[in-house]
């Protein structure tokens, strides 16, 4: 008989391999065997913000809140959900506290803190505080990979309905693709769709987009190390 561990080790495995109904199932059982474990409470939270279970990813990662890599995607889970409700303002703002607990929470873990960081610019962004997106932006210290931060401004331009200045950015991480050997097709494709959605001003898809391709890139592919032991 599996122990706890031997089941959540299982989970991640089935996770990593995008096995996302299976791997929720292996976090359930261990979670009648170790309720109060927050390593798989987070997992199981991560699992359902993957499979599109947001009432219920909100719900399990609130109540492990002091996680960095549990608190990015308590604000990942809330920040799409924001796209489903009328009332998005409140949302959003929860959202921006727990991406901004993320980032101050994830200084050891670059991945991590870039991804938090791009969360937090996209929703200031989408709350329309877009002056305070760009300082994020420009004076921080991130070092986001295969052309997001241009990807990052050119929603910014689009939230400020400078819709040139945006296909100008969108476009120029186009062009930075050459610069990145590593990316596979589709990477590749993700870019090349994002400018596309980007000059069709589809502003609530684009975003959308550019935050799951983000967190199935770095969680499913560079696979964030858990933050607790």
């Amino acid at each position: 008989m599996n122990n706890c561990n031997d089941l959540i080790n299982i989970g991640i495995s089935l996770y990593n391999s995008s096995k996302f109904k299976e791997a929720y199932e292996k976090f359930n059982e261990a979670l009648n065997l170790c309720s109060n474990d927050e390593k798989v409470i987070l997992w199981k939270g991560k699992t359902e913000l993957m499979m599109g279970k947001l009432d219920e990813a909100i719900k399990t990662l609130q109540t492990v809140p002091n996680i960095a890599e549990a608190q990015y995607s308590l604000s990942l889970a809330l920040y799409l959900y924001s796209f489903f409700i009328k009332d998005h303002q409140k949302i959003l703002q929860d959202a921006l506290f727990y991406a901004s607990e993320a980032v101050r929470n994830s200084k050891n873990n670059k991945v991590l803190n870039n991804l938090s960081n791009l969360l937090e610019i996209l929703i200031l962004a989408e709350l329309n505080l877009t002056n305070e997106a760009m300082q994020i932006l420009t004076k921080s210290n991130i070092s986001f990979p295969f052309a997001l931060s241009e990807i990052a401004s050119a929603y910014i331009d689009l939230k400020r309905r400078n819709i040139l200045s945006a296909i100008g950015n969108s476009e120029h991480a186009l062009v930075n693709l050459q610069y990145f050997n590593e990316l596979k097709g589709s990477e590749k494709d993700f870019i090349k769709d994002f400018v596309h959605i980007i000059k069709t001003r589809e502003s609530v898809q684009c975003v959308i987009n550019v935050i799951y391709f983000i967190n199935k890139f770095f969680i499913e592919k560079a696979r964030i190390t858990e933050l607790i032991g």
